[in-house]
């Protein structure tokens, strides 16, 4: 199915990749650069850093549901330091576009971030429960709307 879909032969992926293990691998770890990509795009006008990058990350999510999973399978994730590695480094980069829009304390800002990636980790669980693999777009708007509404709303204590 993979050979067919990028109008190539069997022997020239296994050429390129020793196993399917080693494709799935290659596509998750450019799926991380690709997501990191997004977040940096989303991060250059810094209008609004914070809600910009996070837009990127969950729209990410939510567009490449199925490499998005892939990116996160909890087996390739246990078995491969590299891929570990990749899913750090997209963490440290959200982290830092956090702590640069200046809206959170900086002791907060670590775990604000750690908050939302998590959440964005549960988007894409969800949409897997559902026929297409993705969060309806009502749902996916309302799941949005709320979480907008606990990032804006004044906090009343740290």
């Amino acid at each position: 199915m993979i050979a067919a879909s990028a109008q190539s032969g069997l022997a020239s992926i296994y050429y390129h990749f020793a196993s399917k293990e080693a494709l799935f691998l290659q596509l998750a770890l450019d799926g991380f650069a690709a997501l990191r990509k997004a977040m940096q795009r989303a991060a250059e006008d810094r209008a609004d850093i914070f809600r910009d990058v996070s837009s990127a990350y969950l729209g990410f999510a939510q567009e490449n549901a199925d490499l998005y999973r892939l990116m996160y399978d909890e087996r390739m994730l246990a078995n491969h330091e590299e891929l570990r590695k990749a899913e750090r480094d997209t963490l440290a980069y959200f982290e830092s576009c956090v702590a640069a829009d200046g809206r959170f304390p900086p002791e907060h800002s670590g775990n604000i971030a750690c908050t939302l990636y998590t959440f964005g980790r549960g988007l894409s669980s969800l949409g897997a429960s559902y026929p297409d693999r993705r969060v309806p777009e009502e749902e996916w708007h309302r799941l949005r709307s709320g979480l907008q509404y606990m990032l804006d709303r004044p906090s009343n204590s740290d």
